[in-house]
């Protein structure tokens, strides 16, 4: 990728450095040229989850209160985390796929939270969302389509559950600023090339009604037309965390009624880093396939 990339002048090859260095999880974020530029949020504080410059904030803002700037309080912040944690449906589920991640090294644990520093760290809760069968409709160029989600259902009918992890209430994101809007392909765009395509398909005027919405969805060389998504298993997942950021990538949830820790060592759901490092990954090899 790297080698293609220098080969066509590639504007924000550096991205994929990530890679080999990890990304970062927390403060301003590189711009990659991607969208147009863009104020860091009002409540943006790059100091929130900084180890070594807690002591030196005015306030924490957590929940509506406000937190003494010192090492005590910090931890104190994360035990009223593990405190509030709740029992999941799906615990069970929810370990198994925290220890599947740690046999691939994208976290580390799982620890007690005695075994944890809790003021050098930065604690959010881990939660499920259920991806079974969904009913929605959508608006694509003023035409009302209807879509049956299907993907988070597995083959025997059990509903799939994806790990979610409250980045906010760690207060990672808002030390996290995405310095661009970023721009991306939408419906939209995918509906106007299926009605191109499909009008350069109805070039048999002499056929029957029958037989023209036969051919309504092939080339006029009678190859068929057919849509496809491929999608990138656990994406987030495959980029790394910078070793300095990993502390404030701690999770915790219930498990048997006793609060459980894991540490990230890789992008997660739930923090608006993973969002900003996967667009950069996902356009450059994007652009390395158009050009």
């Amino acid at each position: 990728m790297e080698f293609l990339a220098d080969a066509m002048q590639y504007h924000d090859k550096r991205c994929l450095e990530t890679f080999r260095t990890g990304g970062k999880f927390y403060g301003a974020l590189q711009p990659s040229g991607n969208g147009r530029p863009v104020e860091p949020q009002a409540d943006f504080d790059p100091l929130l989850v900084r180890m070594d410059c807690f002591e030196r904030n005015q306030k924490v803002r957590r929940c509506g209160a406000a937190y003494a700037p010192s090492v005590c309080a910090r931890a104190c912040m994360w035990w009223q985390v593990l405190a509030k944690l709740k029992e999941d449906l799906h615990e069970a589920e929810l370990l198994r796929l925290s220890l599947e991640d740690v046999e691939m090294g994208r976290m580390s644990g799982p620890f007690r939270a005695a075994e944890v520093d809790l003021a050098k760290a930065a604690v959010a809760s881990r939660f499920n969302v259920e991806q079974g069968m969904r009913l929605c409709q959508c608006a694509a160029n003023r035409m009302l389509v209807s879509l049956l989600l299907v993907a988070g259902t597995r083959e025997d009918g059990s509903t799939k559950v994806r790990p979610i992890d409250h980045m906010t209430e760690s207060l990672v994101n808002a030390s996290t600023a995405q310095l661009e809007k970023l721009s991306t392909d939408t419906l939209d765009l995918l509906f106007e090339i299926t009605r191109a395509l499909r009008a350069g398909c109805e070039v048999h005027t002499t056929a029957n009604v029958v037989q023209r919405a036969q051919l309504c969805f092939h080339f006029a060389w009678q190859e068929p037309l057919e849509l496809f998504k491929a999608d990138i298993d656990s994406a987030f997942r495959r980029l790394p965390l910078l070793p300095e950021h990993r502390a404030a990538a701690t999770v915790a949830f219930k498990v048997q009624g006793e609060p459980m820790l894991f540490q990230h060592n890789a992008m997660c759901f739930g923090a608006v880093s993973s969002v900003c490092h996967w667009d950069r990954i996902g356009v450059t090899g994007m652009r390395v396939c158009k050009h």
